[in-house]
């Protein structure tokens, strides 16, 4: 198995990266590659009171069908995806 958590937008080749985990996975290996997406942009809740960071996410991030691509690519197959929604806070109040 194979657990990636908010790597994918640092790697400057994901191609390679993709193709690295298959060379090293075993034919019934798992990868779980958990990352922000563009489409979970407008979800994240620093971005309306940090606005210069939606461009920033905008280039870093992958949507999920490049994502998915990406590991198809390698020879890989996708079998489950998954949006999993986290609470930062249970309410924004100033106290």
């Amino acid at each position: 198995m194979i657990f990636m958590s908010m790597t994918f937008h640092h790697f400057r080749d994901p191609g390679a990266a993709a193709r690295e985990c298959c060379r090293v996975l075993r034919v019934d290996g798992t990868i779980v590659a958990r990352t922000g997406t563009h489409e979970q942009i407008p979800s994240y809740p620093y971005v309306p009171f940090f606005p210069s960071t939606r461009r920033m996410l905008e280039e870093l991030l992958p949507d999920r069908a490049r994502l998915r691509a990406v590991f198809e690519k390698a020879g890989l197959l996708c079998v489950e995806s998954h949006v999993v929604m986290q609470t930062i806070a249970q309410t924004w109040g100033i106290r």
